[in-house]
């Protein structure tokens, strides 16, 4: 399949064919002395590098077409809850179905969409006032279950960004368990 963009490029390129073969006809007319294999040669080489960079770029870009499906595939099915922030405004970017199931919110798109991570609240509290931790946080819930907060800082294109681990125990010892 050739995308738009595919096509833009082969059409730049099939210009500046264009433009070589109407130079080298006039050029031939006035009887310069420009052998019609040098032009046949230059154009078989601008065609053949336009169709490799035409099929290497495709080649990349279901390259890393493939590799984001996957990352959001082990993001997305991680034995372990996650809620990625941009660290400017502590707006959430993208939050995984067990931080969601954790965290007790239903509908992932009404309720997260550009939410602020102090606004999430859980038993009628709210989690977290400011994501100023830089370690472990711990919070016991009403029916003694225990939910850890894990922060990681990263920058990705030049922009902070938080990657918020959680985890649900049903108690402190279990909690202990996972750590070792």
């Amino acid at each position: 399949l050739i995308t738009l963009y595919d096509f833009k490029d082969f059409l730049k390129l099939n210009s500046i064919l264009v433009a070589i073969v109407i130079f080298s006809l006039i050029a031939l007319k006035f009887n310069t002395e420009i052998d019609v294999k040098i032009i046949l040669f230059s154009l078989g080489l601008l065609t053949a590098f336009g169709a490799i960079s035409a099929y290497s770029r495709k080649f990349a870009t279901n390259r890393v077409k493939k590799r984001e499906q996957l990352l959001e595939y082990m993001f997305n099915n991680s034995s372990r809850g996650f809620i990625l922030l941009n660290a400017q405004d502590n707006t959430v970017i993208e939050i995984n179905d067990l931080a969601l199931e954790i965290l007790a919110i239903s509908d992932k798109n009404a309720e997260i969409k550009l939410k602020k991570i102090n606004e999430f609240e859980l038993e009628n509290t709210k989690i977290f006032k400011k994501v100023t931790f830089k370690f472990n946080i711990s919070k016991k819930l009403s029916n003694n279950k225990l939910i850890t907060i894990k922060r990681k800082d990263f920058t990705f294109n030049k922009s902070r960004s938080y990657l918020l681990e959680i985890n649900c125990y049903t108690d402190k010892k279990s909690s202990d368990l996972s750590e070792e």
